[in-house]
């Protein structure tokens, strides 16, 4: 354990933004909270190029977070157009929350488990550096990109006391919100389609020619089917895993929704 890596590892405002492929390094940049609030998401196009950096060992990081004692991070999983960004700044409430949005790490990490790498033993050292409070008594809120769903069963596996909230957007949303986008619109819901299509057992019936000649609004509700389908999926996986531990729970909700369902 290197004197650097205690260093940065005891001050929250060192963000865990990026990993490696080979999980050996681990890069840091520095946030304080006021930064946070204006920051969209945590990704280098919002980030800018002004704010100070780091690269650690990841050996070095993890021996270092081995005693933390603090409560679990929470977390919001999402499908998209589904107004976690808005859920996100209501949990930045200073004494008691601090919220995070999209470190792309849980990105990458996602990324990885598609590529069929075990992520399980490095999630732990990352959900503990994410968790780390900005003040005494407060909890992290994270809200992973919905691409990082796939992640799910490690995350519930991981924590204790794994507490999420979910949320979902109706069909027709997403249609809107394709309609509304025009081009940019139609590529990234074709996108994230051939991404999520792939995870799990989302069964479609189209090859990924065919997916990419389907029309555009019948594209984005096969899109919005498969992102909706999957959270349940990881979910499902969580708790047929027996990772919903007594004392911990999840949320359900759908926008337009008066009154979320309690499971757990």
């Amino acid at each position: 354990m290197t004197q650097d890596a205690v260093r940065i590892v005891a001050d929250p405002a060192w963000h865990a933004h990026r990993i490696n492929a080979a999980m050996s390094e681990l890069y840091f940049v520095r946030i304080d909270r006021e930064r946070h609030r204006t920051v969209t998401f945590l990704e280098d196009k919002y980030l800018g190029t002004d704010l100070e950096r780091a690269t650690l060992p990841f050996a070095a990081v993890e021996a270092a977070v081995a005693s933390f004692d603090q409560p679990d991070p929470r977390f919001i999983f999402h499908s998209s157009m589904a107004t976690s960004t808005l859920l996100t700044r209501i949990f930045d409430a200073p004494g008691a929350s601090m919220s995070l949005a999209e470190p792309i790490i849980l990105n990458e990490l996602a990324s990885l488990k598609r590529r069929g790498v075990d992520v399980g033993r490095t999630l732990p050292t990352v959900l503990k550096l994410l968790g780390r409070p900005f003040a005494a008594g407060e909890k992290i809120v994270v809200k992973p990109g919905n691409t990082a769903n796939v992640l799910i069963p490690e995350i519930a596996q991981a924590l204790p006391d794994f507490r999420a909230l979910i949320i979902e957007a109706p069909i027709r949303t997403y249609l809107r919100s394709v309609a509304k986008k025009g081009i940019f619109g139609r590529t990234v819901y074709r996108r994230l389609y051939a991404l999520l299509a792939r995870d799990r057992t989302l069964k479609t019936g189209f090859t990924p020619l065919a997916a990419i000649r389907i029309a555009t609004y019948n594209g984005a509700l096969y899109m919005g089917r498969a992102d909706r389908i999957g959270l349940h999926l990881f979910l499902g996986d969580a708790e047929q895993l027996g990772q919903l531990r007594h004392g911990g729970g999840v949320a359900r909700a759908e926008v337009g929704q008066r009154k979320p369902s309690a499971v757990g």
